[in-house]
């Protein structure tokens, strides 16, 4: 924008009263004498005509203009502060806004912190954090009671520091393999040397750390004491063993009682063949009574059946049935009809047929075409 300087101001006036004045004299000395006070009006007159338009167009009309700018240029600076101070309010409003919530958060975050640290040394699980090389870069008071160290003992050292030779040897490999491929670390059970030289089984389990741009920084986990669990499963573990012991000897004394109970029921048989079944012979050819060779008959076939395992393994397979029902099916498989073992057992016949609806329904044949004596004979 283009503006007038002060001094080219008074340059400019001076410059065009000099001009004039010099070209209003000029003008005179053409004229004839002329009394002094109209040499004067006129001289005013024309210094007026010829020095008023020169001041308007190069003085007063680029003044009148510059004041034009000047108050626009105003206009457009109040618009613009107008604007740039409701900006300013906006950004203070929310700037205090924002510091309100970061207070908040912070606020929020540090209530976090102490009750995570209040979690952490009250937990009694040892609470830890490694960096990258495996060095302790925080330790939770609970070591005290694992280990017996404190927390400022144990900063900046490794978990291998704490085992025997060969077990920081072993888990160090772990250790390497879980930071190479960036894994968890779940459950891994490690021995430990107390402070006072005592071991100490240790369950480990860790995640790995990352920083805001996701750089590996470390591991973040908790170390268990299962000392007491380890001790208990050894215990364990011989008590099985013993169990298993027990077992096999009780399997060899059941094997000795079975073959003694199969010795003692060939003794058993043997004497009833021998010294029995002779005597009943004798007396069933002695007998002359239809009702007592009957009865006789019964007897025999019961014995057949006590030497034979038909009634020993009825009531294997069949355990929930009654004496009754034993009686029913062991005539039943000998042939006998309805009317004969109610007569036998001194039961009604309807009571023959509900022991056989039972018998059926228990050897699961009820509905079925099925005939109730071939069933027991095939048993």
């Amino acid at each position: 924008m283009f503006t007038i300087r002060p001094v080219f101001l008074l340059f400019i006036i001076a410059a065009t009263i000099f001009t004039s004045e010099l070209l209003i004299m000029i003008f005179l000395e053409q004229l004839h004498q002329l009394p002094h006070y109209k040499e004067a009006l006129i001289d005013s007159i024309l210094l007026i005509i010829v020095v008023f338009p020169i001041l308007y167009f190069l003085v007063l009309k680029p003044l009148l203009s510059q004041e034009d700018k000047l108050r626009k240029i105003n206009e457009n600076l109040e618009s613009l502060v107008r604007e740039r101070t409701e900006e300013l309010f906006i950004i203070n409003k929310n700037l205090k806004q924002e510091i309100a919530e970061r207070i908040r958060a912070e606020e929020l975050l540090l209530e976090s912190m102490v009750k995570y640290q209040n979690l952490v040394e009250s937990t009694s699980d040892w609470v830890w954090e490694v960096d990258k090389e495996g060095r302790y870069t925080y330790v939770s008071p609970r070591i005290r009671d694992l280990l017996g160290y404190e927390p400022e003992e144990i900063m900046h050292k490794t978990p291998f520091d704490l085992m025997p030779p060969e077990e920081a040897k072993r888990i160090k490999e772990i250790f390497i393999t879980a930071v190479t491929q960036l894994e968890p670390i779940n459950s891994l059970e490690n021995t430990n040397l107390h402070k006072d030289g005592y071991p100490v089984v240790l369950e480990t389990s860790g995640t790995p750390i990352f920083d805001m741009k996701g750089k590996f920084c470390g591991y973040r986990g908790i170390d268990r004491d299962i000392s007491e669990r380890k001790e208990t499963e050894k215990q364990l573990l011989k008590q099985t063993k013993k169990l298993e012991e027990t077992n096999i000897a009780l399997r060899v004394i059941l094997r000795e009682s079975e073959i003694t109970k199969d010795e003692l029921e060939k003794n058993v048989l043997s004497n009833i063949k021998g010294l029995l079944l002779p005597y009943l012979t004798e007396l069933d050819l002695r007998l002359i009574d239809k009702d007592q060779q009957f009865l006789m008959d019964i007897i025999k076939a019961n014995i057949n059946e006590i030497t034979s395992l038909f009634t020993r393994k009825l009531k294997l397979e069949i355990n929930d049935l009654t004496p009754k029902e034993i009686q029913v099916a062991d005539l039943i498989k000998q042939g006998r009809t309805n009317k004969e073992i109610a007569k036998l057992l001194n039961i009604t016949i309807s009571g023959v047929v509900h022991h056989r609806r039972n018998l059926r329904k228990k050897f699961n044949i009820k509905g079925k075409k099925i005939n109730l004596r071939s069933h027991l004979q095939n048993m």
